[in-house]
């Protein structure tokens, strides 16, 4: 108990303490319960300003709130996080390691502008999702942005196999256009490796159709623990 780490939030608040008065951003990362990288960023004389996070390959347009703080959990991308941001003339990066983090299967999506894909996973034979893992988005739709799918750890875990799909929504701003997004999907080194999508949407009188493209991952194996 007297190892125990210095919960995130109370750590910011006693380096705010130290810099009272200081216009600096303070960049804080933690390794939650889950392996999940927690991500808190406290820049109080920038409120409501758009910044730019990259987290490993994966980047995203975001902005602060009211108080200029932003705060995001995602899945522990790597064994090896390295996490940087951009707000104004500032610059901060921090590392973590998650090397014994709980093993997951990870495949994300980047994009800029509108989101136009989006990861599918579905359980077979049944279809159900429930149970898989979840989704997290980030990014404001303005610039770049990334949502990422990992399968859910250890009790929670679903057994089967996941089938991993890319649905793609046709709008008036995307019909009849060349599409593409950046796809990553967990190697069996543990890494994420980049793949290319793109794909022609349909004409404008399927505007608000969902379009699926399977094959394009690899099914995810589960086994319930």
């Amino acid at each position: 108990a007297l190892n125990t780490p210095m919960p995130l939030r109370d750590r910011i608040l006693a380096t705010r303490a130290e810099r009272a008065g200081s216009c600096l951003p303070m960049l804080q990362l933690e390794e939650t319960p889950t392996g999940e990288l927690g991500i808190a960023l406290e820049a109080p004389c920038q409120p409501r300003t758009p910044f730019k996070i990259m987290v490993n390959t994966l980047t995203a347009d975001v902005v602060t709130d009211a108080k200029g703080r932003w705060e995001q959990r995602i899945p522990g991308l790597a064994p090896e996080i390295a996490v940087s941001i951009q707000l104004g003339k500032h610059t901060r990066s921090e590392r973590l390691d998650l090397s014994d983090r709980t093993a997951k299967q990870l495949v994300a999506l980047a994009w800029h502008g509108p989101q136009t894909f989006f990861i599918r996973p579905e359980t077979a034979p049944s279809g159900s999702e429930e149970g898989l893992g979840q989704v997290i988005r980030v990014g404001t739709g303005i610039g770049a942005a990334f949502e990422v799918f990992s399968s859910s750890p250890g009790e929670d875990r679903a057994a089967g196999i996941v089938r991993l799909s890319v649905d793609a929504l046709v709008t008036e701003e995307n019909c009849g256009k060349n599409v593409s997004t950046q796809a990553y999907q967990t190697s069996y080194l543990g890494d994420l490796r980049p793949t290319e999508i793109a794909y022609t949407m349909p004409d404008c009188d399927r505007v608000g159709d969902v379009v699926r493209l399977q094959n394009l991952l690899r099914d995810m194996r589960l086994a319930s623990r």
